[in-house]
Parts: structure tokens; C-alpha cells; sequence
């Protein structure tokens, strides 16, 4: 009869395969322990869930966490290890609730401060996301002064004044900008003017070619 090797040195040597980034040979090996066992413990299963998940196998390696999470409800590393899996197939909001069930059910402080820590950071995170950018955002914002002057010299009058409306640029964004002549009636326009974004340069500029804009 072949020595069989013991539960607890399978798991050893699986988690040696692992730390030599052997992961395909670590996996067999957390199988073999798991299959071995009577009652595979919390520890196994969240060890071959960390396997599956650098595999990119992560339908496996949550099913993994979720048999860890019914074998022991009190133990931090499952719920972590499952939400951080959800996490990575986007599926924050189940993600949101592992983390919450974990909060309800893990009694130690410390433990319990790190999945309130996790599941605030990804809330937080998906609000961010989801609020909608602020109205009269100036895409002029972050170009350097010189090129929006060689933008705006290429405008017609009334181009320019159309981007004073619409993109609403901020007054602390001040540019100085020079308008091409503008031929009207046998008359030339010019024009140099700091846009700023008040209605009282929208005022002035309308004073000053009130029929074109």
C-alpha cells in the first residue's frame, strides 16, 4: 500500500508550488488535499480560491470562498477573499452585500474595521462614478494658454462667441484671444477681448457687433 501524504503536508507543499508562481501544479495539489479530506477546511478552500483566481478562473475560486463562508461565517479571509473575486467581475454589488453579511457576522474589531474599510472605499467608489459631470465642464481647462489662442484666432466672431456660451469658460481661466477682422458692410471688425466667462463680457461683445450675435 503507497504512503499516502497527510492533509496538512499537502497543503504545504501546494502552498510552496504557489509562492514559485507554479500555479497550475498548486492547484492540483490543494485538490488533492481537499479530495483527501473528510471535511476540507476553511483554510484549504481559501487557499485553491486564491489558486483559481490567479488563474483567472473566477467562477471557481467564488465558489471556493462561498463554501469557505458556510463552513465558518466568523472568519474574515472568506468574505474578503469573495468580494475581492466579485470585484474583479464587476460585480460590485454583490461584492457590497458579502461585505455587509461579513460585517454582520464577524465579532472580531479589527477584522470587522477591514471589511467596513473595503465595503465603504467600493461604495464610495461606485458614487463617484455614477455622478455625472458637472454642467459647463471647459474642455479649454486644461490647454495650455497658447493653444487656445491658435484655436480661437481660427473662429468667426460669431464662432467665438458660441464658445463663450456653450463651454462657459471659467473665469479664473482668463485668455487673452484676438479675433480675425470680420468683414461686415464694407466694414472691419476687430476685436481683442479677454474671455472670461462673465455676462458681462457676453455684454460687451454684443455692444460691439450686436447684429451677429
Amino acid at each position: 500500500m503507497p504512503h499516502q501524504i497527510p492533509v496538512s503536508e499537502l497543503q504545504e507543499i501546494a502552498r510552496a508550488q504557489y509562492q514559485r508562481q507554479d500555479y497550475q501544479t498548486a492547484l492540483k495539489t490543494f485538490t488533492e488535499a481537499i479530495e483527501a479530506s473528510v471535511n476540507p477546511t476553511v483554510s484549504l478552500l481559501n487557499d485553491r480560491a486564491v489558486v483559481y483566481e490567479r488563474l483567472g478562473q473566477y467562477t471557481l475560486a467564488l465558489l471556493d470562498a462561498r463554501d469557505a463562508i458556510k463552513l465558518d461565517e466568523t472568519n474574515v479571509i472568506s468574505y474578503i477573499r469573495a468580494g475581492r473575486i466579485l470585484q474583479n467581475i464587476n460585480k460590485h454589488s454583490k461584492a457590497l452585500e458579502i461585505y455587509k453579511r461579513g460585517m454582520a457576522k464577524v465579532p472580531d474589531k479589527s477584522a470587522n474595521d477591514n471589511l467596513r474599510r473595503r465595503h465603504d472605499k467600493l461604495a464610495e467608489s461606485l458614487s463617484l462614478s455614477a455622478r455625472p459631470s458637472p454642467s459647463g465642464t471647459d474642455p479649454f481647462e486644461k490647454l495650455p494658454v497658447e493653444l487656445v489662442e491658435m484655436i480661437l484666432a481660427d473662429l468667426s466672431f460669431r464662432q467665438v462667441v458660441y464658445v463663450v456660451r456653450v463651454l462657459r469658460v471659467k473665469a479664473r481661466l482668463t485668455i487673452l484671444a484676438t479675433v480675425h477682422e470680420y468683414q461686415r458692410d464694407g466694414r472691419a471688425l476687430s476685436v481683442d477681448f479677454l474671455i472670461c466667462g462673465t455676462s458681462r463680457t457676453l455684454q460687451e461683445l454684443r455692444k460691439k457687433s450686436p447684429n451677429h450675435l
